[in-house]
Order: structure tokens, then sequence, then C-alpha cells
């Protein structure tokens, strides 16, 4: 008799099934577990600076986020200052989505602000990609506006713990 008429070889079959399946399984749990954990690690509070050109009221300002994630969806509140004179500054309120790889998010509302007469604030529509450096995450970006002239670059990173 050979070996594939053994009955013992539908044993060994039926048992390299079920751990093949449980393999699968926890392949896809790890990876859906890991994309949620990619976008809830960049939900929080992350600043850093943002810069204007040609220049605003300054070439490079103050710039700070706090996010959340749910899904693909992200939303929250930016907050933009004048480096030097902190107490110029504006709060909006954005939405946007994550695509696996970049942040794209719209600012729709300026809910505070405090600016010159001269001045306003620009409502940006904001692409941030999350990368690598040193063993920490920052991120990286730019940004435009309808309602402004130029463009400019954005970096941000978590606050140092205490």
């Amino acid at each position: 008799m050979s070996f594939f008429g053994c009955p013992c070889y539908l044993k060994v079959f039926a048992k390299l099934m079920v751990n093949w399946k449980t393999l699968v399984l926890a392949i896809f749990v790890f990876i859906g577990s890991n994309a949620l954990f990619s976008q809830n690690k960049f939900d929080g509070y992350w600043s850093g600076w943002i810069t204007q050109v040609p220049t605003g009221i300054a070439d490079r300002y103050y710039f700070s986020f706090e996010a959340e994630t749910q899904g693909t969806l992200i939303s929250g509140k930016t907050v933009i200052r004048i480096e030097d004179e902190m107490e110029i500054f504006g709060e909006m309120e954005f939405t946007g989505t994550w695509d696996g790889n970049q942040f794209k998010f719209i600012e729709s509302q300026i809910t505070n602000e405090r600016i010159y007469n001269f001045a306003y604030w620009c409502k940006k529509s904001i692409q941030l990609t999350p990368v690598l450096e040193n063993n920490r995450w920052v991120l990286k970006g730019s940004w435009n506006s309808d309602r402004c002239p130029g463009t400019g670059e954005i970096f941000l990173e978590r606050p140092n713990p205490l």
C-alpha cells in the first residue's frame, strides 16, 4: 500500500489544514491590528513650524495640531502663531483623510483668533507624511490655500515627554 493510500495521511493533511487556517487568520488579525495601530499612533498633539513663501506676516510660524483618527477619517484643531509674537494666533478646525501613507486635510473654520488689523489667517489644505527619523515619528508636508498667496512646508513632532 502506498503512503497516499494510508489513512494516516488524511490525519496529517487535516492537521496541516487546521494549522494553515489558524496561520492565515493570525496573519489577517496582525495586519488589521497593525493598520489600526498605524492610524491611531498619530492621534494626539503635534507641534513644530510652518513656512510661507512668498512671505506673509512672517517667514516661519509656530504650528501645532491635535488630531483624532477614526478609520480613514481625521479631524481636529490646528493652531498657528507668529514665533516671536505668540499672542498673535489663529485656531482652526479641520477634517480630512488618512490613506495609509499620508494625511490630507482642510482647515474649514477659524474658531478663535487674534491678528493685526491689516492681516488675516489662511485656511489651508494640508498634506502630511509620517517619517521615522532617529527612531521617532515626525510629520512632514506642505500646504496651499485659495485664500493666500504662496505655499509652504510643515514640520511637526511630538513634544518630548517630561
